[in-house]
């Protein structure tokens, strides 16, 4: 009897420690979390966050305001984007048709598409479901006419992405390079293969099995009217918590980014990924198939994709999942598979990256990667080679010695794939580049940014000229002023250009269109003035005149020979 009593007050004991234990545990979490809400406050604007297992809640909260000139507070039912995240909704309804036998993930996508529906390709080599999951179909970025403000300017899938079509600029397989138009390609093939709307496909077999009550994501938000509603009420905010300007803005290419639900849908969808036994597939091996590794960081075995979901290992815990961002709202999905453990973090802020990111160190701990050893050039797989955002290699290209940034932001490896040297990093490869490879687009930018500094001296000389003349006769060659005044033109047409860069208002369709006719316009004439100077350079009497004109027509040359390079001129791209 009083071994009995002794192995129950002892068992009591044990499950009085417990208990304790576990909240603490709990505790410890939201304290950490709170506390660094605490710290970063000044940028905040609106936040939901939960940190949870396949079955329970650890812990969730809201923080902030929805609309903070209102006195709005963020509530469980504040609606906020999924932005990319949504992107794992077509990579599971595209393992679901797999389970099915209705798609080969190794058989070329052209097998799925309306015949002479890719007019872009520049290799042979099949384009797989694999390489569209990894990234790695090869194509250049795309965000042309991705948002617009208008409903009206909403196109069916098929007809966006046959309008806005990149070109493929690497063999499949070799690069990664973030590509939103080749997943919105891949819920299309969804869409062919499973006979339903893609938003309907994924409302009827993703959402409803799980008791997803309310998420829209078509992209007028119109599968869902009160979720609709809440979002075109959220206000979004800038990285230091000041309102954005502009109306909301919608994704035409929905299945990449348009998902909108208040935090428990999201938080209910990133349970259901921790469920061996998910109730989206018919049977467990689909589950382990699909975290199974498709792509690597480099030459190394350590994974970087696996069906479309990103290992991310810029944390002490390796973990998988997506970010995302949107005109307005900033998310991110972390799933930790060994301990089944994951979180979830939405805000109204765009291009969000304390919060959404970093904030996830109170969970799975701040990371240490050995950095590469490369100092060289670098350039963003994730570029346009063609059309008017080929301007973008600009801002894409790192220099040695802000190479630094690119190590800073994310885990990387040094490697090499068909033949093409790269530093592979979560979310995409930064390709190395020569000099001799850089030394082509420096120096076209600087003969433009002179040509346009020519301009205005030689318009302002002459003109400070006539002025101390006082109405006597002033000479002027008239053809030089000429070529000054469209150089200057055209430089303050790509100086807005460059400035409206900075919003999301380019990738609205048709934004650039009359802009790109008037750059066409100007690059015929500054090259007409061009000819016709030199044409007529023997009439020139005074060696001073002939020195202007030269100046004149080196500069404006300059300047229609950036217009041409940058193909600022294709306006069939905007």
């Amino acid at each position: 009897m009083k071994t009995a009593l002794a192995l129950l007050l002892a068992l009591l004991c044990a499950l009085s420690c417990a208990v304790p234990a576990l909240a603490a545990g709990e505790g410890d979490v939201g304290a950490q979390i709170e506390a660094y809400v605490q710290e970063h406050e000044d940028t905040l604007a609106g936040m939901a966050v939960s940190v949870f297992d396949a079955d329970a809640v650890e812990y969730e909260d809201y923080f902030g305001f929805a609309d903070r000139e209102a006195g709005v507070p963020v509530t469980e039912d504040t609606v906020f984007d999924w932005g990319s995240v949504t992107k794992l909704t077509v990579w599971i309804s595209v393992m679901q048709l797999w389970e099915q036998g209705k798609l080969d993930l190794e058989a070329d996508i052209r097998d799925y598409l309306p015949e002479g529906f890719l007019t872009r390709l520049k290799y042979n080599e099949p384009i797989t479901m694999i390489h569209l999951m990894n990234h790695q179909g090869g194509f250049e970025d795309a965000v042309m006419g991705m948002d617009t403000p208008d409903e009206r300017d909403i196109l069916p899938l098929e007809d966006y992405l046959y309008r806005y079509q990149p070109a493929q600029v690497y063999e499949p397989g070799t690069v990664t390079a973030y590509s939103n138009w080749s997943t919105t390609l891949a819920g299309y093939i969804v869409e062919r293969v499973s006979g339903e709307p893609f938003y309907q496909y994924v409302q009827n077999h993703l959402f409803k099995p799980i008791g997803i009550e309310h998420a829209a994501l078509n992209s007028d938000l119109s599968d869902d009217p009160w979720v609709k509603e809440r979002r075109l009420a959220l206000r979004g905010y800038d990285t230091k918590g000041d309102p954005l300007r502009g109306p909301f803005e919608y994704v035409v290419p929905y299945p990449c980014g348009m998902c909108a639900s208040p935090l428990r849908e999201l938080r209910r969808f990133a349970q259901e990924l921790l469920k061996h036994d998910t109730v989206w597939f018919q049977s467990p091996e689909t589950y382990y198939e699909m975290f199974s590794p498709t792509a690597f960081y480099g030459d190394t075995d350590l994974a970087l994709n696996s069906h479309g979901f990103w290992h991310i290992r810029c944390y002490a815990t390796p973990v998988v999942g997506h970010g995302g961002n949107t005109p307005g709202c900033s998310s991110n999905l972390l799933l930790d598979p060994e301990s089944g453990r994951g979180m979830v973090v939405m805000v109204n802020q765009q291009t969000e990256s304390v919060f959404t990111h970093l904030m996830a160190e109170t969970v799975f701990g701040k990371g240490e990667w050995e950095k590469p050893d490369y100092r060289g050039w670098l350039e963003s797989a994730r570029i346009t080679y063609s059309g008017l955002m080929k301007v973008y290699h600009i801002v894409s290209t790192f220099s040695p010695a802000n190479a630094e940034v690119v190590y800073e932001s994310d885990f990387c490896v040094r490697g090499t794939s068909g033949g093409v040297e790269k530093i592979c990093s979560c979310y995409g490869d930064y390709l190395v580049r020569t000099p001799g490879e850089v030394l082509p687009m420096s120096l076209m930018l600087g003969w433009g940014a002179l040509g346009i500094v020519f301009a205005v001296v030689i318009l302002l000389w002459r003109g400070v000229a006539c002025l101390v003349r006082r109405g006597k006769r002033c000479p002027v060659d008239g053809l030089a002023v000429a070529a000054s005044a469209l150089s200057l033109a055209a430089g303050g047409m790509i100086l807005g250009y460059a400035t409206s860069l900075l919003s999301l208002a380019m990738w609205r369709p048709g934004s650039y269109r009359l802009w790109s006719v008037g750059m066409l316009v100007l690059m015929c004439a500054l090259a007409a003035v061009c000819v016709w100077g030199v044409l007529s350079f023997r009439k020139l009497k005074t060696k001073g005149r002939k020195a202007l004109r030269v100046i004149a027509l080196v500069a404006a040359a300059g300047v229609a020979a950036n217009i041409a390079y940058w193909n600022l001129f294709m306006f069939w791209t905007a």
